[in-house]
């Protein structure tokens, strides 16, 4: 127990910050035999920590050495906690350097999206847990909310344990599928599980699920019929294409948002920097709903204004109509020919993943090799996609409506998916990218990089993260400085640090600092503030200055006894995937 705790402290304390100088490092100059001893670094010579999750994504973008380095040092943490426990240590050099590779790259498979060990917890905890069901006689159903393709909509009230004298209801919203409807059921079968999954995984980012109900004919009422029922609690009517519809958006919902009223109306300049807030906060909830459900493996394939409802307690839109959501991390709801879309919204790709991806595993197989499926395709990019057309719609009045959009989707399209031909042959005023120009041309910067086409379109994979240019994840997009409100353009002369290996089996020697290639190399060019980039180049410098006391001999060894190893796992795996 006393291990575990220390243990657990060491990966929290991992977590607290995107960067933070390390506390101890290892000795590199063990011998045989000798007591491992741990010193204190000086701040100039630590090596780079990173959190989890940006570690994982550091990884995708190429920033390989950071990573690395980040995966030793929470190695050594490990092993500075065995230490102090008393724990024996191999005192065999080539043991030592097989478990210097071994163990970070295990702790960094294990931490991966979207999370292999996570994966094989929620299939624990989706086989134990059993979903909370409510009786026909406590739902009394009201109003009519809405009414879509495959259900419809109600407002309504849940007496539990039944209708009582001074008890008072829970307001919820209910749904069910239309009778008759052709894959109707397979719609409601797939929502209740997605809403059960990402009420476990990511509550935060989706309308609070309460439970279904099986109602009986013999307990059939009025508008309550005969079937199964979806409840969710009440949180709010107005869905984003409600409200950005109103003749007054964005000042309709400013006081929600914003916790403020657009003032000064009359004006030309007071108000557009909270037009440009109001915008810059609801994409923020939405990339922020959008990147933990990434985090979780679910892809929601029907993003769109009319699937995100304002919480009236909370102030931020929810993601709803979880029907087409598709589970990567268990393979539920995944047919690699088949897909679920709005075309309006749709991206131009139309499929998560290639068509001729194997059917994924079943689970918790899939939860193992799901890393390895997420980085080779980036399913996540669909929903992006869909984002950029919502932040084009929210800034540019004329697109808002269902006809103006369509109207962009077919000239975008002809124009090459290009949003600077478009803008060229477009006959919108100026005045209509008021938002999107604000801060330089922050808006734009990112409606651009969301809206490209996928330029792998045409590989059996879809990676991205290899690509100069691509569509950004979630997380990355929330980084932006248009998100992130910060007012300096973004000059594109980041150095980005690739390791050398030309010069294997002896340690590469890492470049110096000005002579590094440009950040134009990777594929979000411009997601990264001023500041950002003069603190990142001190980083780079300590990582440097730390490489130069790594044990080349030790890395050989490591890389000698491990890569076969690891080779030969993959291959079984992707072996059995593929056979299966």
């Amino acid at each position: 127990m006393a291990a575990m705790a220390s243990l657990s402290l060491s990966s929290s304390s991992l977590r607290s910050s995107l960067f933070s100088p390390c506390s101890f490092r290892r000795d590199l100059e063990l011998k045989r035999g000798e007591k491992r001893s741990f010193s204190r670094c000086d701040r100039g010579r630590c090596v780079t920590r990173m959190a989890v999750p940006e570690l994982v994504e550091a990884l995708q973008l190429g920033i390989v050495p950071e990573a690395h380095q980040s995966m030793v040092q929470l190695y050594h943490d490990i092993l500075h906690s065995a230490v102090k426990l008393g724990v024996p240590l191999p005192v065999d050099e080539n043991a030592l350097a097989y478990w210097d590779v071994a163990l970070p790259a295990a702790l960094l498979y294990s931490t991966a999206a979207p999370g292999p060990i996570a994966g094989l917890v929620d299939f624990v905890q989706g086989h134990s847990n059993s979903p909370p069901v409510f009786r026909a006689y406590e739902v009394e159903i009201g109003r009519q909310m809405g009414e879509g393709s495959f259900g419809i909509v109600y407002e309504g009230l849940v007496y539990k344990g039944g209708k009582r004298p001074g008890k008072q209801p829970v307001r919820v919203v209910l749904k069910k599928s239309k009778a008759g409807v052709a894959g109707g059921d397979d719609m409601r079968n797939a929502e209740i599980h997605m809403n059960r999954r990402l009420q476990r995984t990511a509550p935060e980012a989706c309308a609070e699920f309460l439970g279904t109900v099986d109602v009986p004919s013999s307990l059939a009422r009025g508008k309550l019929t005969e079937g199964v029922w979806l409840i969710w609690k009440y949180q709010g009517y107005k869905t984003l294409d409600y409200c950005m519809k109103q003749k007054n958006f964005p000042e309709n919902i400013s006081e929600v948002v914003l916790g403020q009223k657009i003032k000064n109306r009359g004006s030309k300049a007071a108000p557009r920097n909270q037009e440009v807030l109001v915008v810059q906060k609801i994409m923020q909830q939405v990339l922020t709903n959008l990147r933990d459900l990434h985090r979780s493996g679910v892809v929601h394939r029907d993003l769109k204004p009319l699937n995100l409802v304002l919480s009236e307690d909370s102030g931020s839109f929810k993601l709803i109509d979880l029907g087409a959501c598709v589970d990567i991390r268990s393979g539920f709801n995944y047919t690699p020919d088949e897909t679920v879309i709005d075309p309006t919204y749709a991206a131009p790709e139309h499929y998560v993943m290639p068509t001729c991806t194997p059917t994924l595993p079943p689970d918790p197989l899939c939860s193992i090799i799901s890393p390895v499926v997420w980085l080779l395709n980036t399913p996540d990019r669909f929903d992006l996609y869909s984002s950029g057309l919502i932040l084009m719609q929210l800034s540019v009045k004329q697109l808002r409506q269902d006809v103006g959009l369509q109207t962009f989707n077919t000239h975008f399209k002809r124009a090459g998916y290009d949003l600077d031909v478009w803008r060229k042959r477009c006959t919108l005023s100026s005045e209509e990218f008021a938002i999107l120009d604000a801060d330089g041309g922050a808006g734009w910067e990112l409606a651009k990089a969301m809206l490209q086409p996928r330029h792998d379109k045409a590989s059996n994979i879809w990676p991205s993260a290899g690509l100069r240019s691509s569509r950004p994840s979630a997380a990355a997009a929330l980084r932006h400085r248009f998100i992130r409100g910060t007012l300096l353009p973004l000059p594109l002369s980041i150095p980005k640090l690739v390791p050398d290996f030309t010069s294997f089996p002896s340690l590469p020697s890492l470049p110096s600092v000005p002579s590094l290639p440009s950040l134009a190399q990777l594929q979000v060019p411009a997601f990264f503030g001023k500041s950002a980039v003069e603190s990142a180049v001190g980083r780079l410098r300590n990582i440097q200055e730390a490489a130069q006391n790594i044990d080349s001999e030790r890395v050989q060894t490591a890389l000698k006894s491990t890569v076969p190893t690891a080779a030969t796992s993959a291959f079984v795996l992707a072996t059995g995937w593929i056979v299966s």
